[in-house]
């Protein structure tokens, strides 16, 4: 939906349980890692232990919501941001979701574009190009 109402999403993905399936074991498989890691540290080492790992914790981090797609990814810039909830090794880390996070395939968005127009991109443009002027995660 173009807007936000919880009856269709809620028929959306009712009609897709596996794709609903896929995308919750996708997140256990990649969220599960980083909270055993940062319980073992916990518990291990405390505070001096997270301390210590917050770079490979945030790499584990930013990898993940780079894995998860465009909303992680939007909420781990908004981390990269905020010196005041995350330490500043870390913050490094994070905020290579800034601008360095890898470019989606052209040849999907082409695609894309045409199942969304329902007809041939050059039915619709004079011209288009092949390589992507801009970027963003949303």
């Amino acid at each position: 939906p173009l807007a936000y109402d919880p009856l269709l999403i809620q028929a959306y993905w009712s009609a897709r349980p596996r794709k609903l399936q896929y995308r919750l074991d996708q997140f256990i498989q990649l969220t599960v890692p980083f909270f055993s890691n940062l319980v073992s540290l916990t518990v291990s080492g405390g505070s001096e232990a997270l301390k210590k790992n917050s770079v490979p914790l945030a790499r584990q981090v930013r990898t993940a919501f780079e894995r998860l797609g465009p909303t992680y990814i939007k909420a781990g810039q908004v981390l990269s941001s905020r010196p005041d909830l995350i330490p500043p090794e870390a913050l490094l880390e994070l905020s290579r979701l800034q601008d360095g996070v890898g470019t989606f395939p052209t040849q999907i968005a082409l695609r894309q574009m045409e199942a969304e127009l329902k007809q041939p991109l050059a039915a619709v443009f004079q011209g288009i190009s092949k390589s992507p002027t801009a970027a963003a995660s949303l």
